[in-house]
């Protein structure tokens, strides 16, 4: 399967143990849509994973167990394209509830499986009684976040996206159940001179879990285990909108230049 890699490097406050490298594989995934006929449909068999802009997102998970009692200082989340769109700018969240992949594929409606208006579809809303998955990403609902750009799309096909270390470490903890990740450009336009070209809401695809070409997703950690007294993680506080972090904070993230490659 050729599918995606979150890459993580983990290293506790105390440099008294070695680092450790670890293989995590992808547990599950799914894409979800808010488009309206598509608010309940499920792809979590689906051996691609799609984003939209706004429109259609990822859900991924890990097990987690592995980095029990690590903390995490550097995360990266490798991702395989398929198709010709390559992607832009990333965000990559904790999911604030505990969600179903699924079996579905092109949207069908799976009872009880996770999709964007549904917690389980037919059966719990997402944040109890909110009408999507918003109310538990991006901020809401206790949820952390950070955004990054990805490295250019390699040689095989892999684009490699900075993670913010207090995502991976709320999964760690309990705190999260797993990550939520957005294209954050959707739309793009081209100017050549006096032409101008605009491309709305574009198609990226990448690999999941499920893809058949046998290149399974992957974890690669390299950790410290946790010493019995340390100091806390620092991270920033999250805010219900972007738009409130880049004012407090600034454009850029801690995470945003391009990652240094780490080996699959």
């Amino acid at each position: 399967m050729k599918i995606t890699c979150l890459l993580l490097i983990a290293t506790a406050a105390s440099l008294s143990s070695a680092a450790e490298p670890l293989r995590i594989d992808i547990s599950r995934d799914t894409w979800v849509s808010s488009y309206p006929t598509e608010v309940e449909g499920s792809n979590g068999a689906s051996p691609k994973m799609k984003f939209k802009g706004v429109q259609e997102l990822a859900l991924m998970d890990i097990d987690a167990s592995a980095l029990k009692g690590k903390r995490v200082t550097k995360a990266q989340l490798h991702l395989h394209g398929e198709g010709a769109e390559i992607l832009q700018r990333l965000t990559v969240s904790t999911i604030a509830e505990e969600w179903t992949e699924g079996d579905g594929t092109s949207y069908k409606k799976i009872p009880g499986a996770s999709s964007f208006a549904w917690a389980r579809t037919g059966e719990q809303r997402w944040g109890g009684d909110q009408p999507d998955i918003t109310a538990v990403i991006n901020g809401s609902g206790g949820s952390l976040w950070g955004f990054a750009d990805p490295t250019p799309r390699d040689a095989n096909g892999w684009q490699i996206i900075s993670v913010d270390p207090a995502v991976v470490q709320a999964r760690i903890e309990g705190r999260s159940f797993g990550f939520a990740v957005m294209d954050d450009v959707g739309s793009e336009y081209l100017r050549e001179g006096s032409k101008f070209t605009y491309r709305p809401f574009l198609n990226r695809y990448v690999s999941s879990k499920d893809d058949k070409k046998k290149h399974p997703p992957l974890l690669h950690p390299l950790a410290r285990r946790r010493p019995a007294r340390h100091h806390a993680t620092t991270i920033y506080q999250t805010h219900r909108c972007k738009a409130r972090h880049a004012a407090a904070f600034g454009p850029t993230s801690r995470h945003h230049a391009p990652p240094n490659r780490l080996p699959r």
